[in-house]
């Protein structure tokens, strides 16, 4: 009868995963994390020597420099440009330059949230150099397309972390989430525990946060994976859950943007690809 049980939940899982997929278009939206062929750039064979041109000015420009000669010329210009060197012109500047030292260097309360407002007025977050890192990266990045990506390859990464294929694993993740990933997976097949890799459905995939981290674009997503909790021996027995424990685990990854593109063995050039960096489990719910 278990057996039997586990049978429908699988057909109504295919079922539902390729009604999800139909739905969402995930056929068509691209992978964000899987990694692409690659294939060197083609050499470039045309001359190496350096040319130096001269900028062209706008007329702008020209207008401004025309008037500034003209402006030099005058005995007012003259006049001020000496003045500038004058003893009370110096003994300000040092007096300025004082100032600035002793602000600087302040106790007083007052002074150190007066500058950390004059700070985050003039600093960019970082989240906006998250972003402009990112589109600096992949000019046509979309964050609603990518998250379509990610939706696509969460099935595929989940389904060979239970799976137990590495393989797989190395095509989306880190070196580093890899290794950590086969460890468990290593520690699963030493106790001789079956998972069940049964994926029901995936939603409410969302950004949590975008930020640079270690020098690099890092956006965490979190999502929603229904999944039965049913742990087996090698002989089928169950050790944890049952065959019908469906459960809605809440999942929370952080991925990480590759430094640049690569070039395709056809010779077409794709953007940086995402990796799975780190992966948490942030809570779980029984359904039935």
């Amino acid at each position: 009868l278990k057996d039997q049980a586990r049978a429908v939940l699988s057909s109504v899982g295919e079922v539902l995963r390729q009604e999800y997929r139909d739905v969402m278009n995930l056929d068509d939206v691209g992978s964000a994390t899987r990694r692409r062929g690659q294939a060197q750039a083609p050499d470039y064979t045309g001359s190496t020597d350096v040319t130096v041109t001269e900028k062209k000015r706008s007329q702008w420009e020209e207008g401004y420099e025309q008037l500034k000669e003209k402006v030099s010329d005058t005995a007012l210009f003259r006049r001020l440009s000496e003045l500038r060197n004058h003893r009370v012109f110096v003994k300000a500047g040092e007096y300025l330059e004082d100032a600035r030292e002793k602000w600087e260097t302040s106790d007083n309360p007052t002074v150190h949230r007066i500058q950390d407002t004059l700070d985050s007025w003039s600093h960019e977050s970082d989240t906006a150099k998250a972003y402009r890192e990112i589109r600096a990266r992949d000019p046509d990045w979309d964050q609603v397309r990518w998250l379509g990506q990610v939706q696509r390859d969460i099935p595929t990464v989940m389904d060979a972390y239970l799976s137990g294929d590495v393989e797989t694993l190395k095509q989306h993740a880190t070196g580093e989430m890899v290794e950590r990933m086969e460890g468990q997976i290593r520690l699963w097949q030493s106790q001789g525990q079956d998972i069940d890799k049964s994926i029901l459905d995936i939603s409410d995939v969302d950004v949590m946060e975008v930020k640079m981290f270690e020098g690099q674009p890092m956006v965490i997503v979190r999502f929603t994976m229904q999944q039965i909790n049913c742990v087996r021996d090698k002989y089928g027995n169950v050790l944890e859950g049952a065959v019908d424990d469906i459960q809605s685990v809440f999942y929370v990854w952080a991925l990480t943007q590759e430094a640049a593109g690569t070039f395709l063995k056809s010779g077409e050039y794709v953007p940086p690809r995402w990796q799975l960096r780190e992966m948490m489990v942030a809570g779980m719910q029984q359904i039935v």
